[in-house]
């Protein structure tokens, strides 16, 4: 007889997605308690999806070490919500996926513009 051990029957714990500029955003998580993962800890997906999208459909992941509990997505368009959410897997198989957090990209900086630094007062070019 044949057993077979199942992938991860928890899910890790998405706890912030932080937007910063150009398309990026910051995603951190923690992860699936040892007792819930049912083998090695292989590394986490994150998946993402363009909610504005006219492609319902389409997702888009990211695979990340196992030892690591944050990522960044890059190149995400302007303006856009996207959805995200993790999950962990072993050698076994994929588990089931975190909770869903929301995040709105910035819109994209214009070339060229100039941009006053109160701060040091000075007046700095960004392309």
């Amino acid at each position: 007889m044949l057993h077979f051990l199942p992938g991860p029957t928890g899910a890790p714990y998405l706890y912030q997605t932080k937007v910063l500029a150009n398309g990026t955003v910051l995603v951190a998580w923690e992860p699936v308690p040892k007792k819930f993962l049912h083998g090695s800890l292989k590394g986490s997906i994150v998946i993402y999806r363009n909610i504005n999208s006219s492609n319902q459909f389409e997702n888009f992941t990211k695979k990340v070490s196992p030892n690591v509990n944050q990522t960044y997505l890059r190149g995400l368009e302007p303006q856009m919500m996207y959805s995200i959410s993790v999950s962990a897997f072993t050698e076994h198989g994929v588990g089931p996926s975190s909770n869903v957090m929301y995040a709105t990209t910035l819109p994209q900086r214009k070339k060229g513009i100039l941009y006053f630094n109160e701060i040091r007062n000075k007046t700095c070019f960004f392309n």
